[in-house]
């Protein structure tokens, strides 16, 4: 009888430490990851570009655009409330498995023609009707001329073209120019800013566009029309910056 009871109160005890246990286990393989769903702060796929899973992993800005999508949908909803019931994505740029299976999901509940996982023109078509995305480019942000925005899209082009850059991150550019022009150090006008001798790259080549030179891209676009849209994000100060191409590093000193 003794035996009997003590095995009880054994099993018992142990089967509180695994409920008091796995809380914390589950806390801690959820603790740091970014379940971001501000999609509009990276580069939206282009309309032709077609992705799905593969090993290894394809990477890239836009597919943390997806990633976003998916959450904002199973966070918030689409834009009639219809929320996605997948699980939320950590948005890390990788298209893994768990990328494709939300992907499925988001194609199954919007009944796409193929439910396969993979990302192409019908997903990215629906994902931006369902969240009343509009394509990059196609109107000018108020507070800002066409001409400035245009010298502005040229410029971001110059130092921050490559998607490798995330959208936010070529906005910062757009921040750096809008400083220089409220400090007493630089020229009070963007074209003057922009012009001023070995600061920007190449700026001779573009400072008298009237259009758009060839490096402008749509997401180049989404960035100045970022920035202006979402002013209150750009408070960092800052007044320089260097990169390589692929990435920038921005300072106030």
């Amino acid at each position: 009888m003794k035996k009997t009871t003590k095995r009880l109160l054994t099993l018992m005890l142990t089967v509180v430490m695994i409920v008091m246990i796995l809380p914390v286990n589950t806390l801690a393989a959820t603790k740091g990851k970014n379940y971001d769903k501000k999609y509009a702060r990276h580069n939206l796929p282009g309309a032709n570009r077609v992705i799905k899973f593969k090993r290894p992993n394809t990477y890239g800005d836009d597919v943390k655009w997806i990633q976003c999508v998916i959450n904002k949908l199973i966070i918030d909803g689409d834009k009639n409330g219809k929320k996605l019931k997948a699980n939320k994505l950590e948005v890390d740029g990788y298209y893994g498995t768990e990328t494709e299976k939300a992907v499925k999901a988001f194609q199954s509940a919007y009944s796409l023609k193929y439910v396969d996982g993979i990302f192409g023109k019908e997903t990215r078509a629906k994902m931006m009707n369902v969240l009343n995305i509009k394509e990059p480019g196609s109107y000018i942000p108020s507070g800002v001329t066409k001409k400035t925005y245009i010298l502005l899209c040229n410029c971001v082009a110059m130092e921050a073209g490559s998607d490798e850059i995330s959208v936010y991150d070529k906005a910062l550019v757009v921040e750096v120019i809008k400083n220089r022009v409220a400090s007493n150090k630089y020229p009070n006008t963007i074209k003057e800013v922009i012009g001023q001798k070995g600061q920007f790259s190449n700026s001779s080549s573009y400072i008298n566009l009237t259009t758009y030179s060839s490096r402008v891209t749509p997401n180049v676009k989404a960035a100045v029309t970022y920035y202006y849209e979402h002013r209150s994000e750009f408070n960092h100060g800052y007044l320089y910056f260097t990169g390589d191409g692929h990435q920038n590093h921005f300072r106030v000193k």
